[in-house]
């Protein structure tokens, strides 16, 4: 991936910067998800090199559970997550809480309050969240291929 967008071998632009504290990170990163992390600035940067840090970084997402070559950045929010994920906010410095991954994922606010006072670890709520999104999507393509089949009088 580094060769493929002329970065050098070893590059920390992101994880190097001072005011840069990767809050949330376990261990404050493996090597690769601190990889995943400069190599996702990096492209950012080389794509908008006259654009402000703040302005580059605003909606700027990395997946760092993903390995660097499966392009694990989205600008704006980055859509359905795996139990795995682990995502990293380059706009707030911070390892998105699996509660937040519960709230992000459209669970309501108030369930995810009522389950805050329960002894649920923060891996637990990215399994949460992560299994979370499966019921409405698997629900919505059961009705329409029930339906679909209901009409056609077809049943696969």
């Amino acid at each position: 991936m580094r060769s493929k967008h002329n970065l050098p071998s070893v590059s920390t632009p992101w994880t190097s910067k001072q005011a840069v504290k990767l809050v949330g990170i376990p261990g404050n990163g493996s090597e690769r998800m601190l990889d995943v992390i400069n190599v996702m600035f990096s492209i950012a940067r080389n794509q908008q090199p006259s654009v402000s840090t703040t302005e580059l970084i605003k909606g700027m997402w990395a997946n760092i559970s993903q390995s660097v070559h499966r392009k694990p950045m989205s600008i704006g929010w980055c859509g359905s997550m795996a139990r795995s994920s682990l995502m990293y906010s380059f706009e707030h410095d911070h390892l998105l809480s699996g509660r937040g991954a519960m709230l992000a994922m459209g669970h309501a606010a108030q369930s995810v309050s009522i389950l805050s006072d329960s002894k649920i670890s923060p891996a637990q709520w990215r399994d949460l969240a992560g299994e979370g999104y499966s019921v409405p999507i698997v629900t919505v393509i059961s009705i329409a291929l029930f339906t679909a089949n209901a009409e056609d009088d077809v049943f696969w």
